[in-house]
């Protein structure tokens, strides 16, 4: 499940930058000066923070190169999950659509640790900003964690709950595995020293 997020977010980085190439595309090849920048569909973000993130101002010319950048700069933000520009005669439009809101995040499944110390470790707290990547970072933790702990077969899947006013809730949900223990440890080629010479570290020539 994990490596189906992973391949999952190398995908949405894919189509992040096939956005950016169609969003730029659908702007005039043709330079034109800009005269006023508008920010729309933005909520929470003020359009104030979102033109301090583009490296384009009033005054300046357009080219597909200056806008491609501009998207860059928009989505590396991580605010957004769309964006589009759009120029209007010689007003640059920003269409943006925000990333939801976290309002709560839910442990479920686990026994062997506490929801305390899980979520004490991925530090995924409410009113963040949500986006593939933390689940992904946060499910990537959680495994360690198992892992860890002797329980290498432990499965962590991040779902969202979708609720109103752009928010969601994150639960992760947990099958631990069974807890799997080394009894003893083989050793294969070894001439120049025993199995407990190595086991104990005493290698010395």
């Amino acid at each position: 499940m994990f490596r189906h997020d992973l391949c999952g977010f190398i995908l949405g980085l894919f189509l992040v930058f096939t956005t950016i190439q169609s969003s730029v595309a659908q702007v005039s090849q043709d330079p034109v000066r800009i005269t006023e920048i508008r920010v729309d569909g933005n909520r929470r973000v003020a359009s104030g923070t979102v033109q301090s993130y583009l490296p384009v101002r009033v005054g300046d010319l357009t080219s597909p190169g200056s806008l491609s950048n501009a998207l860059a700069r928009l989505y590396d933000t991580n605010l957004f999950q769309d964006i589009k520009l759009d120029m209007d005669g010689s007003v640059l439009i920003v269409r943006v659509v925000e990333n939801p809101i976290i309002n709560r995040v839910n442990i479920e499944g686990n026994d062997a640790i506490s929801d305390e110390r899980l979520l004490e470790i991925i530090d995924v707290q409410p009113r963040r900003v949500y986006n593939r990547k933390v689940a992904i970072d946060a499910t990537r933790q959680l495994i360690d964690v198992y892992r860890a702990g002797g329980r290498f077969a432990a499965v962590i899947e991040p779902k969202i709950i979708q609720l109103d006013e752009n928010r969601v809730d994150l639960v992760f949900e947990v099958n631990e595995g069974p807890l799997i223990k080394i009894n003893s440890i083989a050793f294969s080629g070894n001439k120049s020293f025993s199995d407990q010479d190595i086991a104990s570290g005493n290698c010395q020539p």
